[in-house]
């Protein structure tokens, strides 16, 4: 036998004119925030006559359109920062290469004065 999920599992929420009883979800106020913000983006397009299937589908199209703007900006400024941590890494390798494979100041010049002049 199934044990069924207690009442306080269920959420009601009201969005667009509809009551909709929802279940589970780990915070239920976070859920009834996120309705509340669907009934209004849902409120924001409608004209008083739309359908609200109609309305449901253009509210859908403009969240997906945002997510997509703000995931392609995300990956924009991770590339971005990508970018600087590998050239700030470069320039930290740099900067603590061992003397010993640098050249010594003033080398070129002695290896001049002891080399046979052609």
């Amino acid at each position: 036998m199934t044990a069924k999920k207690p009442s306080s599992d269920r959420i009601d929420v009201t969005i667009f004119g509809s009551t909709y009883t929802l279940r589970g979800g780990e915070d239920p106020e976070a859920v009834r925030a996120l309705a509340a913000t669907l009934d209004a983006r849902m409120r924001e397009i409608a004209s008083p006559d739309a359908d609200p299937l109609k309305v449901a589908i253009l509210t859908a199209l403009r969240l997906a359109d945002e997510t997509r703007e703000s995931t392609e900006g995300a990956q924009l400024r991770e590339a971005e920062i990508s970018g600087r941590i590998t050239a700030l890494s470069a320039r930290i390798e740099d900067a603590l290469r061992p003397a010993a494979d640098a050249p010594l100041p003033g080398a070129e010049a002695a290896r001049r004065l002891t080399a046979p002049s052609p």
